[in-house]
């Protein structure tokens, strides 16, 4: 009979235990979409930069 009150006893800290887990794993799985949405701004940005250095290169100077 105690052990039938202790296995109750420890399925709400169980439970508890999931809820934490699945919120964990949902906040893994955000902060790895933001990171993946960092980094391909990032490599927007430089290519926008490469892009506008290539297109400043093909202006002649003005010769004197």
């Amino acid at each position: 009979m105690a052990d039938n009150t202790e296995m109750k006893e420890n399925i709400p800290e169980q439970e508890g235990k999931s809820i934490a887990m699945e919120i964990f794993q949902e906040l893994k799985s955000t902060i790895r979409k933001l990171w993946i949405a960092i980094f391909i701004l990032i490599a927007l940005l430089a290519g926008t930069n490469i892009y506008h250095i290539y297109q400043w290169s093909q202006f002649e100077s003005a010769e004197f």
